[in-house]
């Protein structure tokens, strides 16, 4: 098997149907090592899409819920309560919205139901620039104290990926670092693994691909040269 660090974002696209997702799912499976279920997943197909696509992607490593979290604690718990028990093994929530009040009692929370917390650091598009990267330092002081399992951190900057790493690291924290961005928006296959991070989010590159297949091998192929 190849060895590849790809995290598949499975988003809707125009009025494809749930069977239809699961089919390129299956397809491209063996060269993923996790997915990723965002907010315009649910809305679109609701909590039995999500078992219908988790029930195919159960061996994988990531099951991701990303609903970027950024509210209070009881309400960032009240949206996941409902997929506690469907098979996701990590959720991503915002740093931004900080400790007392919100991370830390969300991270208790996910501790004792076997969630990873995943934290967004940086963001892939042209206005995190604006705002939250004039935040980077916080933001990792952020990291540093909740201990997430793993950190966001875009494929478009790998600049930025090299600084919260090495800053992470000099602090003694070890993280996963998952980088979207890939295909879609620009960056490379293996940009963001050569910069740093431990897996690259890809969605409609390889979803949506007229070779799904051929894609996803691809990129696994160059996954596999820069993680021997």
């Amino acid at each position: 098997m190849v060895m590849s660090r790809i995290i598949l974002a499975i988003d809707p696209y125009k009025d494809v149907e749930i069977k239809e997702l699961i089919a390129r799912l299956t397809r491209v499976k063996s060269y993923i090592v996790g997915i990723k279920l965002g907010l315009p997943f649910i809305v679109r197909y609701g909590i039995m899409g999500v078992r219908s696509i988790i029930e195919e992607a159960c061996d994988l490593e990531h099951i991701i819920l990303d609903f970027k979290l950024a509210d209070i604690a009881p309400i960032m718990i009240s949206a996941i309560e409902p997929f506690i028990d469907v098979g996701i093994n990590e959720a991503i929530a915002h740093a931004f919205i900080g400790l007392k009040g919100g991370l830390q009692e969300l991270k208790e929370y996910l501790n004792k139901n076997n969630i990873r917390l995943i934290l967004v650091i940086s963001m892939s598009h042209p206005g995190s620039i604006d705002v939250i990267d004039h935040s980077l330092n916080e933001l990792i002081r952020v990291a540093e104290r909740v201990k997430p399992y793993g950190i966001v951190v875009p494929a478009t900057r790998p600049r930025i990926i090299r600084m919260v790493r090495e800053k992470l690291l000099s602090r003694g924290i070890f993280v996963k670092i998952y980088s979207p961005g890939i295909g879609a928006q620009g960056a490379e296959p293996g940009s963001a693994l050569r910069a740093g991070a431990d897996y690259e989010i890809i969605g409609r590159a390889i979803l949506f691909s007229h070779k799904p297949e051929e894609i996803a091998m691809r990129i696994a192929e160059i996954h596999e040269k820069l993680v021997d």
